[in-house]
């Protein structure tokens, strides 16, 4: 779909029409498992834009076991692979899909909270305030899914969702004309970063398959897998263009494939199938977020002494004012590697 208009523009509703008529783009309620974790991250970002909050997306977070009280008793949710974790990024969180943490997140920002920002965003399928939910364990249709992932990719823009352009007779007279309807649903800023987070499952989370399929151009996306691998999702998008894939068994049985192996394979040879060729759109930060490099281990400031450095989206008003606790600077040593670096790019540049 076109996430500037709200327009659909292809459905596919399963492998067979011949078959099975089971329209199941439209029709298919299915949990979203992981992929509903972007949504609990726009409620986050949406308190830290209004001022309610100071999370971001270099703040950290326990990824440690945790173990709630839902309606049904004591609930421990476990990572995928039962990995364990420690204190992480929310960056990490999403890349990485960490469950512990996305619940402890949701669980902060506050369920009532995630669920009035999903709602604004276009998930309209009832949605309890349970633990559970930060993990995608209600039921949603591929098509809500992608129009809910749209209002992200479009800045916060909501649209309506509508499949006619327009309504024609015999004569070519117009009986119809549909016009986009539009509302600004979600903060801009709060849209553009999580759009900057999911880039980031491209670039090194649970969808990297996508840059070793070649895809190159600027995109966005996360993956989904529900218990016994069930169901397996991804959502990705560019500028212009969003496409949800779902892939699971109408009996609800295992398909044996993770949101990474199963849908994201289509998600790709689909997109590198219909995305133009010289393509190069990108995710524009609107004004009132600005780009600070920090340590990605730490979440500060980088100084001279940092062994990596990661260019980070925050909201103006949030942006580290504190260097690295990790990597102190000295002035010594800053001396030191400045005179290295000055040696090391003079002899370079005798072999140019």
């Amino acid at each position: 779909m076109d996430p500037a208009t709200g327009e659909l523009t292809a459905m596919v509703g399963g492998r067979d029409y011949g078959k099975t008529q089971f329209n199941r783009a439209v029709d298919a309620w299915r949990q979203p498992g992981s992929a509903f974790k972007p949504f609990v991250l726009l409620a986050a970002m949406e308190q830290a834009v209004g001022g309610k909050r100071e999370t971001t997306l270099a703040s950290t977070i326990s990824g440690e076991p945790i173990s709630v009280t839902g309606p049904n008793g004591r609930w421990t949710p476990e990572n995928f692979g039962r990995e364990k974790y420690g204190v992480i990024t929310v960056r990490r969180m999403i890349e990485e899909s960490v469950n512990t943490a996305a619940v402890r997140l949701a669980l902060d920002v506050g369920l009532p909270e995630v669920i009035a920002t999903a709602r604004n965003a276009g998930i309209e399928s009832p949605v309890r305030p349970v633990p559970s939910l930060s993990l995608g364990s209600f039921e949603v249709t591929p098509i809500e899914l992608a129009y809910a992932y749209a209002t992200i990719a479009s800045g916060g823009i909501r649209f309506r969702p509508f499949t006619l352009r327009a309504v024609t007779n015999d004569k070519g007279d117009s009986l119809r004309v549909e016009t986009p309807v539009r509302e600004q649903a979600v903060d801009p800023r709060a849209a553009y970063l999580v759009t900057y987070a999911l880039e980031g499952v491209l670039d090194r989370g649970t969808g990297t398959n996508v840059r070793l399929a070649g895809i190159d151009f600027p995109a966005a996306g996360k993956t989904g897998t529900t218990d016994a691998y069930r169901d397996a999702w991804f959502v990705g998008y560019t500028p212009d263009l969003v496409c949800v894939v779902w892939v699971g068994r109408d009996s609800g049985g295992p398909t044996g494939l993770t949101g990474s192996s199963g849908a994201l394979r289509i998600w790709t040879k689909f997109m590198k199938s219909v995305y133009p060729a010289g393509g190069r759109t990108t995710f524009r930060a609107p004004p009132g977020v600005t780009i600070a490099e920090i340590d990605p281990e730490s979440g500060f400031l980088t100084t001279s002494a940092c062994p990596e450095s990661f260019p980070e989206a925050f909201p103006e008003d949030l942006v580290p004012t504190e260097t690295c606790p990790l990597h102190p600077s000295h002035p010594i040593v800053d001396t030191v590697r400045k005179g290295w670096r000055g040696l090391r790019d003079f002899f370079e540049s005798l072999f140019r």
